[in-house]
């Protein structure tokens, strides 16, 4: 099949060839949604030197179509992916140099769509992909992953994805400009079949993360590609972009001024009976490229808005700075994952302990399910910093669990949710939870030892911190019984609210009487995440969710 090239690339292929390269790489792999009829895509010839076709993989079939001005097949990334007749070689496997590539158009972007594959497992799989994800772009293993570092992919767009690799450096190129590299050593699974429009779990023999969108070419090449020859191969002219991209994964810092500093140690307030502190959840470092820069513009959020008023539905004073942060969990994307410590240190860095960081407040920080097992760097991290915490009252046997005192007000870091040893449930996908991280770590028992010791008769508020809620998601990863047990154990106190995390979404929930708040997400794209800003006073408990720039939810709930 006779490729739609333009003359210019036609002339720039003669010399390649004339110069001597590209002439060893072999086109393996050639599909081309321009010879296709409309309809369901049962098979798509592969006009590649491996002949054969890519057929059903699953239940259904995506649709050969004109896509936004191309010919193409359009996927749903519901069991429409294709697969090839013919297996992966066993030469492709190992450390062989390949180069791969794609037209696509997404939709709408996520963390991760695996436009093809050609190996499965744990580590050592080979997934080309589109996204925010470190992994997005190439997927290998835990530790041999690559996202476009260099500037993520438009959506809604038609763009050229490729990877190569020459035995010692991985490449990804987005629309023929180099945009993420890496030097890596990739040992991918031979014998396993091409599969296009989704990746594969060879252990559960299912298909994972799949595509969602157009795809008008997949190409595949027995050799590496110079960036020059994939700048060409994209359909561009002229010389490709000098120098190496941007690398988005690593905000600027914006270092506070000492007269900042200054000014906000004055905005703080000691009164025992004016509380005011900010609550953060899910900052999710190492989850996709942005995620560091986005957390950034929350933390700079936070230093910027003491000295501003709050919305008028609570009240014409201004905002003061908090006594501290509480930060509700899944401080990391994957505590389990080799390179956990790389982002816990992100994580510590930037919101820092005791105001060092580029955060400029206390830190009081919890695990979520997101965080790891115990003996991993995030729930150890949390244990080696809690000795040194300001102010605190209480720590548990295992180190995990705190409480401390802000003025009259009782506060207690509960971690992923209050519970004894841990319920055995089915997790919202109908299978049981697997790993220790699921486990509370004794929690109810912290709690209950913690509220007689420290609060007992005297009627002071408390305030409780968590990971999981109440909304429908969240009420799926622990039990009715240990609600149950939640309720009996804080019945009696006088439990001013409970903030928690998990779903990402802020809302009010009250429970048995009690005021429960999600504080949403740090870690969005754009302008930044939400924190809450809340403010007890003996008169009323104030709170309002805040984005950079702009306030959201607001409510004032009066106490007398």
């Amino acid at each position: 099949m006779k490729l739609r090239i333009r003359p210019a690339i036609v002339l720039w292929g003669a010399l390649l060839f004339a110069a001597g390269l590209g002439q060893a790489a072999e086109r393996l792999i050639a599909l081309r949604a321009e010879r296709l009829p409309a309809g369901k895509v049962k098979a798509w010839p592969n006009e590649g030197t491996l002949g054969g076709r890519f057929v059903l993989g699953g239940a259904t079939a995506p649709l050969g179509a004109s896509f936004s001005g191309r010919a193409a097949v359009v996927f749903k990334g519901k069991g429409d992916h294709l697969v090839s007749t013919f297996p992966v070689s066993a030469a492709l496997g190992g450390t062989h140099a390949f180069t791969t590539a794609a037209w696509v158009f997404d939709p709408q972007l996520a963390v991760k769509k695996t436009i093809a594959s050609w190996a499965g497992g744990a580590d050592r799989a080979a997934e080309l992909g589109i996204g925010t994800g470190r992994q997005a772009g190439f997927y290998n293993g835990p530790l041999l992953k690559l996202g476009f570092q260099g500037g993520l992919p438009l959506e809604a767009r038609w763009q050229h994805i490729a990877v190569s690799y020459d035995g010692a450096r991985l490449r990804l190129y987005l629309n023929g400009a180099l945009n993420a590299e890496k030097t890596a050593a990739l040992s991918v699974n031979p014998g396993d079949h091409f599969r296009v429009g989704t990746g594969w779990n060879p252990a559960r023999r299912t298909a994972f993360l799949p595509f969602a969108g157009a795809i008008a070419s997949f190409d595949f090449f027995d050799d590496a590609f110079s960036p020059d020859e994939i700048w060409y191969l994209a359909g561009n002219s002229g010389p490709p972009p000098p120098g190496p991209p941007v690398d988005i994964t690593k905000p600027p810092l914006h270092p506070l001024s000492e007269a900042r500093r200054a000014e906000l140690r004055s905005l703080r307030s000691d009164d025992p009976d004016d509380v005011l502190f900010f609550v953060a959840s899910d900052p999710h470092y190492g989850a996709t490229v942005t995620a560091a820069a986005a957390n950034a513009r929350t933390i700079e959020a936070m230093n910027d808005l003491p000295g501003r008023r709050f919305p008028k539905s609570i009240g014409p004073e201004i905002v003061g700075a908090p006594r501290g942060v509480v930060v509700l969990g899944d401080l990391v994307d994957d505590g389990n994952a080799p390179d956990a410590g790389e982002f816990w240190a992100a994580f510590a860095a930037d919101y820092g302990a005791a105001g060092e960081g580029r955060l400029a407040f206390p830190v009081y920080e919890g695990a979520g399910n997101h965080d790891g097992d115990p003996g991993r760097p995030v729930r150890e991290g949390i244990k080696g910093r809690n000795p040194g915490r300001p102010g605190l009252r209480s720590i548990s046997p295992d180190g995990l669990h705190y409480s401390w005192d802000w003025g009259r007000v009782h506060c207690i870091q509960l971690n992923l949710f209050p519970g004894s040893a841990g319920d055995d449930i089915l997790n919202p996908w109908g299978r049981p939870f697997e790993g220790d991280w699921r486990k509370p770590g004794h929690s109810l028992e912290f709690l209950v030892k913690d509220l007689a010791e420290s609060v007992g008769s005297s009627g002071r508020p408390v305030i409780l911190f968590q990971h999981y809620g109440w909304d429908e998601w969240s009420r799926g990863w622990w039990s009715d019984r240990e609600r149950e047990a939640y309720a009996a154990a804080v019945r009696g106190y006088n439990i001013a609210a409970v903030f928690w995390g998990h779903s990402h979404v802020v809302q009010r929930i009250d429970w048995n009487g009690i005021p429960t708040w999600c504080v949403g997400s740090a870690n969005k794209e754009g302008a930044g995440g939400e924190f809450l800003v809340v403010r007890l006073t003996p008169d009323a408990l104030s709170v309002a969710e805040r984005r950079p720039g702009r306030w959201g939810l607001a409510q004032r709930i009066p106490l007398r």
